[in-house]
């Protein structure tokens, strides 16, 4: 149960920080 928890934290983090990367490059052009 903990992994899973901790595998949807690290997948959340990855995601918001792909949203990020991406929004900052539509910003750049």
């Amino acid at each position: 149960m903990s992994q899973l928890l901790k595998s949807s934290q690290l997948f959340g983090f990855i995601l918001d920080r792909s949203l990020a990367l991406i929004q900052r490059e539509r910003h750049c052009v």
